[in-house]
């Protein structure tokens, strides 16, 4: 059976943050919702309880939410360079690297198995730029114009569709 992924990277939290609440708005779960990024983008973008901006409250409580699911599922997948830790959180995408040895998992053997080979190095760069990889799991075509959409919309980049077999 064919799993199917859309994946984007976002340069900056902020972006990402409206992305997740755009998805959960649009009737995606959080559970389909995976995200890649080093340990400091997480501590001081996504995992911390900065209050909103103004145009974010709305969504606040949503992305909170699923943030704070995401970081229960926290799993380290291995290292990058000498920079630090990268890791996989939420989603099915963080549930494969909780499967995995993440005693020999690294992040581009990571990589490797979920994104297109054209966007693996474009991808780890942009981790080791503080970057935040997304991806959504999709179920049809609907769900993956939808989750093309709100990724270009929220300004990731990269955007691609992955079939993982």
């Amino acid at each position: 059976m064919t799993t199917h992924y859309v994946a984007g990277v976002f340069q900056d939290a902020p972006s990402f943050k409206q992305a997740l609440a755009s998805l959960i708005d649009d009737g995606f779960p959080h559970e389909a919702v995976s995200v890649l990024a080093d340990q400091q983008a997480l501590d001081a973008h996504i995992l911390d309880d900065a209050p909103p901006a103004e145009d974010e409250a709305d969504d606040h409580s949503v992305v909170k939410t699923a943030i704070h699911l995401f970081a229960e599922g926290l799993a380290t997948i291995g290292m990058i360079g000498t920079a630090g830790v990268a890791y996989a959180v939420g989603g099915p995408i963080g549930l494969a690297a909780t499967a995995g040895d993440s005693t020999e998992l690294t992040v581009e053997n990571f990589l490797a198995d979920h994104v297109d080979q054209d966007h693996h190095q474009i991808y780890e760069q942009a981790i080791q730029q503080g970057g935040v990889v997304c991806w959504v799991h999709v179920q049809n075509d609907d769900e993956e114009n939808r989750a093309r959409r709100v990724l270009n919309a929220r300004h990731a980049e990269h955007v691609h569709i992955v079939h993982r077999t």
